[in-house]
């Protein structure tokens, strides 16, 4: 059995889509029998400190979750990924260590970036642009959609006509509220917003940072967990969904929920519509309150293309597991 450390799990992120993904990359590890010996959380320090590298020193393989991190563009967290990029670094040179990086995202990065993702064992981008790009700077990649995609179909029935999520784009957010009010839609936002859960996520940190082995991360990843659960339960509903977040699209594409979709602030909401051959659901903007928009159902061959795509995640998944236990 593969004992695997998960570098930039976003389990503890207050967001439905990280919990969703979370939960799907847990499960595929699970009922492959690859053994999560630990996590270095999205919140923490990425470094080889202490306690991280004793559990460097018992893995097999170091999988790096690459979702919306591994970019340079502005709106970048420039510290997080001079942290991983330094963490790959550190650990293909003195622990000679495997190293993956999935569901990732890959954009203006620079000459010192590509020198040592070149010491990256296996590659795999979410969406076919970060494939090109990287191969434009000669690095090999595979191309894997997000694994949001592995995700069941949750269904249920139909009751709301509409329903308007938010944004990752926060400049956005008034505007599709204000839509959500003309149209009469139930508005949602994506993200764990009480006061409660951000404060219980500090004492959680701060706990598990003192006590690593107290196991509160754990219960604090299930009770949100099944917030996330009622939170996409109640979604399900809808019979049509506006939204400016990756990981909503992901949810609708699973569950055949026709949808439109504000473009991000990187190219990974295009990329996807790309890949899905859906580009006439992304709106722009500017464009949101003075369109008459047609809320349409998936066309026929829309259907067709996202049968295609929900096939070509779990191949790759397993091409992903398959490299993992090699």
């Amino acid at each position: 059995m593969k004992n695997i450390l998960l570098v930039n799990d976003t389990s503890l992120t207050l967001h439905y889509g990280c919990d969703l993904l979370m939960m799907n990359i847990y499960n595929l590890l699970d009922k492959n029998n690859i053994n999560l010996i630990g996590s270095i959380y999205h919140e923490e320090k990425i470094i080889v400190s202490n306690n991280n590298l004793n559990k460097i020193k018992k893995s097999d393989v170091i999988l790096i979750n690459g979702e919306g991190t591994l970019h340079r563009k502005k709106n970048s967290d420039q510290i997080k990924v001079d942290e991983i990029i330094n963490f790959i670094s550190h650990v293909k040179r003195t622990f000679k260590k495997k190293v993956i990086i999935f569901n990732a995202t890959f954009a203006k990065l620079n000459s010192n970036d590509f020198k040592i993702l070149k010491l990256v064992d296996k590659i795999f981008v979410r969406e076919n642009i970060s494939k090109k790009y990287l191969k434009l700077n000669k690095l090999d990649s595979v191309f894997l959609p997000d694994l949001t995609l592995l995700s069941k179909n949750s269904r249920l029935h139909k009751s709301f006509e509409l329903v308007t999520t938010d944004s990752s784009v926060k400049e956005f957010n008034q505007k599709l509220k204000k839509f959500s009010k003309i149209y009469k839609s139930q508005y949602y936002k994506m993200l764990h917003h009480t006061g409660f859960g951000k404060i219980s996520k500090l004492i959680v940190l701060q706990i598990y940072k003192m006590f690593p082995s107290c196991k509160i991360d754990k219960l604090f990843i299930f009770f949100k967990r099944d917030l996330a659960k009622k939170f996409f339960k109640e979604i399900s509903k809808s019979k049509f969904i506006l939204t400016g977040r990756f990981h909503c699209i992901c949810f609708c594409i699973v569950n055949y929920i026709p949808f439109f979709s504000l473009a991000g602030d990187t190219h990974k909401v295009s990329g996807l519509l790309e890949d899905v051959r859906m580009q006439n659901r992304l709106l722009e903007n500017r464009s949101l309150l003075k369109s008459n928009l047609n809320f349409k159902n998936f066309s026929i061959n829309e259907k067709k293309q996202i049968s295609k795509i929900l096939k070509l995640t779990k191949l790759r998944s397993k091409l992903l597991i398959k490299i993992i236990k090699r």
